[in-house]
């Protein structure tokens, strides 16, 4: 518990140390090996935290979120497809792991397979409707493949869910931009600075419409 305050208030290197005690004594504790895996990633030494997890998992394979972990370790080492096998062991244990179906539709996307990324949003929306990233992403991927309508659709579905969300309006405002369509698309932009007064992309897509 002390080891779990410290790292929550952001004192690694001492939720560290007591971390390190207890395994001595208890060499196959999950949480805190759990929780070493995760010191390991917010240091950045995402080599020795996908390697604390593997051990983890040694130990409780059947628990979804240490795979979704995993997978999200990966990702950082731009280990895309072990990343997107990881995601399918959390989601074969949780079928309704809303967050591993959408993890795993990025990763797909990184892999440039654009119609197994929108399946896998398709799932994580149908498990969670108002999972506003899952609409956002499942836009951005429609948009790739040059299906504008349902692409705008997607991205409507996630203002409208999240209003203030100021990604999803301003590549919104650059599908308008795509059909010409530049009042539109100057709105969008607007309606993403309103929302987001520092978003420098904005303003750059605006003057472009403009």
């Amino acid at each position: 518990d002390e080891a779990l305050t410290l790292f929550q208030n952001g004192q690694l290197n001492k939720a560290k140390d007591i971390c390190l005690e207890i395994i001595k004594v208890q060499p196959n504790n999950f949480d805190i090996l759990h929780l070493l895996g995760l010191i390991a990633f917010q240091t950045k030494d995402y080599l020795k935290s996908v390697e604390i997890i593997n051990k983890a998992i040694q130990i409780k394979p059947d628990y979804a979120e240490i795979y979704d972990f995993r997978a999200i370790v990966l990702i950082h080492l731009k280990k895309f497809e072990e990343a997107v096998e990881s995601w399918n062991r959390a989601i074969k244990i949780k079928p309704d792991y809303a967050e591993a179906h959408y993890n795993r539709g990025n990763a797909l996307r990184e892999l440039n397979k654009i119609e197994a990324a929108i399946a896998s949003y398709d799932q994580a929306i149908k498990i969670k409707h108002n999972f506003a990233e899952a609409h956002y992403n499942r836009g951005n991927a429609l948009r790739e493949l040059k299906k504008i309508e349902p692409a705008i659709a997607s991205y409507d579905k996630a203002i409208q869910i999240k209003p203030d969300y100021a990604e999803a309006y301003n590549n919104r405002g650059s599908v308008f931009f795509d059909l010409n369509k530049m009042e539109s698309a100057i709105a969008s932009y607007d309606k993403a600075i309103q929302i987001k007064p520092d978003y420098a992309e904005a303003y750059y897509n605006r003057g472009n419409a403009l």
